[in-house]
């Protein structure tokens, strides 16, 4: 039996039922003949359906020199065994999608059960609905910017609505970042509706082959969405080393199509999907890889090498440095002066983030004091504001005596300084300039 995995590393979104269950896997031992049979099987699933055929026929003749030569006899747990197979195929594959694993009888029983079809749908959905689909968190940044945080791309017929709604919200900023960093896998559904909403016309996204049966399949963005498009606002997106499969394809199709820039790190290079082959009868399951995404523009895909973005930095590092990018981007094609304030607030703020600025302690001793009704004080070697009766900010220093404050970006704070050199003031401002001062009590 077969059980599709398309684009999907996270085989853990069927359930915790799995997990628990392989949990309490009790172990068989085997013997060479049981060996044999599990490599015949292995390789004749490979032969039929990994997605390079050559490959297969080395891997084969891999397997069979270890085991002609006494390679597998220390091998007597089939679990142990499994991983070796794995790790052996891997080692001449390069491909970390390939994989044998043992699972008790009850696995099988329960996978080809109707009932329990029915019963795992029902969990899947309920996950999945727990996880909101996939969205992790969507934002509204400062300059008018909009943030999306994924945690997979989840199939339309459940998600669709929430996409959906998703993109709506983000339907009047300027820019919007899609942040991948800790995306899992997921299906192409999502990756074809997300991108609708950046094009006014359809394009080819992708096209997928499939080696068993010579399908070639195109994916394009759609002709219709609900909502408003975004066809002309800027789009980022950010990766880590651990961004893989759908979420890589999302990002490598927008990237060549000259759509998005990429932030952050080049990917983990996991584009061939994978599909389970059952063997009761041993105990085995094998995952292989049976087809692999083609890009049009480009004629090949990121598997092995990961999407590499336009602008390399820490992963810890991409939001901040996106969020600068779209920040300069839009301030650069500006006319509305008062958009232009704030803008320019906005991006100040985000360059103290990403270049902080250290103050020694002596100098912070200078701006600790009472300011009518405010107090600002030392704790912990940090600074911190706080007014009567309300919460505590830690104060983030922006250099020449200014400060904003964690968690409160609409107000920053100013020091003057007098002819002596002394802090006497606070100015309180806004995007709009100053606020209020207050004099410092003695």
């Amino acid at each position: 039996m077969m059980n599709l995995l398309f684009f999907m590393p996270l085989v853990a979104c069927l359930g915790g039922f799995l997990q628990a269950r392989d949990n309490q896997i009790v172990n068989t031992t085997i013997d060479p003949s049981r060996q044999l049979e599990i490599i015949d099987s292995v390789t004749t699933a490979l032969n039929d359906y990994y997605i390079f055929p050559d490959v297969a026929s080395e891997i084969e003749k891999h397997l069979r020199k270890r085991q002609n030569n006494g390679g597998y006899l220390d091998f007597t747990s089939i679990s142990a065994f499994a991983q070796k197979l794995t790790e052996e195929i891997r080692s001449v594959s390069k491909d970390a999608h390939l994989s044998v694993e043992f699972k008790p009888d009850e696995y099988f029983a329960a996978e080809t059960s109707d009932a329990h079809e029915e019963e795992q749908l029902r969990e899947w959905y309920d996950e999945q609905a727990y996880d909101n689909f996939g969205f992790e968190k969507v934002e509204h940044l400062s300059g008018n910017i909009g943030y999306v945080r994924m945690r997979g791309f989840y199939e339309t017929d459940w998600s669709g609505p929430t996409a959906i709604a998703a993109m709506n919200f983000l339907a009047h900023c300027d820019a919007v970042i899609f942040d991948l960093r800790l995306t899992l896998g997921g299906q192409p559904s999502m990756i074809q509706l997300l991108a609708s909403y950046f094009f006014d016309e359809p394009v080819q996204l992708s096209s997928f082959y499939v080696r068993k049966d010579k399908r070639e399949e195109q994916f394009w963005t759609h002709k219709d969405v609900s909502g408003p498009r975004m066809s002309n606002v800027k789009l980022y997106i950010l990766t880590s080393r651990q961004t893989p499969s759908a979420a890589e394809a999302f990002a490598y199709d927008m990237k060549h199509l000259q759509r998005a820039i990429i932030i952050g790190e080049t990917t983990s290079g996991a584009a061939h999907p994978a599909e389970e082959h059952w063997f009761s009868n041993l105990n085995i399951v094998v995952s292989i890889p049976y087809g692999r995404a083609i890009n049009p523009i480009t004629g090949t895909n990121w598997e092995g090498t990961g999407v590499e973005p336009h602008i390399p930095v820490p992963s810890e590092k991409a939001l901040l440095v996106a969020h600068n990018e779209a920040l300069k981007a839009l301030l650069h094609e500006c006319t509305d002066e008062q958009r232009k304030m704030r803008m320019e607030w906005a991006l100040r703020g985000i360059e103290a983030q990403i270049d902080p600025v250290t103050i020694p302690a002596q100098q912070m001793k200078a701006y600790t004091g009472t300011y009518g009704s405010r107090t600002v004080y030392i704790k912990e070697d940090e600074m911190f504001y706080q007014r009567q009766g309300r919460s505590a900010y830690r104060m983030v220093p922006m250099g020449n005596d200014l400060f904003m404050l964690e968690g409160l970006e609409v107000l920053r704070i100013q020091f003057p300084r007098d002819k002596a050199d002394v802090v006497r003031e606070m100015i309180i401002l806004s995007e709009q300039g100053p606020v209020a001062t207050y004099g410092k009590e003695k």
